[in-house]
């Protein structure tokens, strides 16, 4: 069996865990931009890790955007709102515990993809490409959504195989670099992944739609058409998310 994308938290590395604790830190504002970390020395010890485990996961901060390191000067928080990418989305996210302010964040998330599928449908729109690596991740997305009882988990990696499909389909460079952070944010978020696949049923139907209007040369289902029924599917996932628990 093929291992899971969406590895649980015991399966993180100790540098993995350390770099996640100053990550939500710094992104849920209790360390503020321009705050001085303290000491390696210190800080090892705060987070219950050795020095060497404490630098592997600074280094990732520092990839990241959000801490900047000088000789000399130790380590500065970084305003991870200018500094950081979009690979900082799910943490973000993850830390708005309010159910409203979590609601407007997935909210503008999905918006964020919906501007971005307009683009590759764009993109594929009168594609003369062949078809048959979006055709078998749709054959694999069907498989897992119409199990007896689909796995939220494999429903994600399957959803996420599709999308890549299509941004092969596309050629560019480009679109993979913006799209599959956001994509992999909708996807990793439990609270979220269980609104968006609830009725895996509906997401199987989209993906049909969209490899009809690539199979017709546009003479199926229109670009607008696809548009709007992904625009519907977002409103019932933050209808979902705002709902009494």
């Amino acid at each position: 069996m093929q291992p899971s994308l969406f590895a649980p938290v015991r399966r993180l590395t100790a540098a993995d865990a350390c770099a996640n604790a100053v990550r939500q830190a710094i992104v849920s504002g209790r360390l503020s931009p321009g705050v001085r970390l303290p000491p390696e020395r210190t800080l090892a010890t705060e987070l219950g890790v050795n020095r060497v485990t404490l630098r592997s996961a600074l280094h990732q901060l520092v990839a990241e955007g959000l801490i900047h390191q000088r000789q000399g000067q130790g380590t500065t928080v970084l305003d991870w709102r200018w500094a950081g990418g979009p690979g900082l989305l799910g943490a973000v996210i993850d830390t708005q515990a309010d159910g409203a302010a979590s609601v407007r964040a997935v909210s503008d998330l999905l918006a964020v993809r919906r501007a971005l599928a307009v683009v590759v449908l764009e993109q594929l729109s009168g594609h003369g490409g062949p078809l048959d690596g979006v055709r078998a991740a749709v054959v694999g997305f069907e498989a897992v959504a119409t199990a007896a009882e689909p796995d939220l988990n494999a429903l994600a990696e399957a959803d996420l195989a599709v999308i890549a499909s299509l941004l092969e389909a596309t050629g560019s460079p480009v679109l993979p670099l913006c799209l599959h952070p956001v994509a992999r944010a909708l996807a990793e978020l439990p609270a979220l992944r269980a609104a968006v696949y609830r009725a895996p049923l509906s997401n199987l139907a989209g993906w049909h739609a969209t490899l009809t209007w690539l199979e017709s040369g546009g003479v199926g289902p229109s670009r607008q058409q696809l548009l709007d029924l992904l625009a519907a599917r977002d409103a019932e996932t933050l209808a979902q998310m705002s709902a009494p628990q």
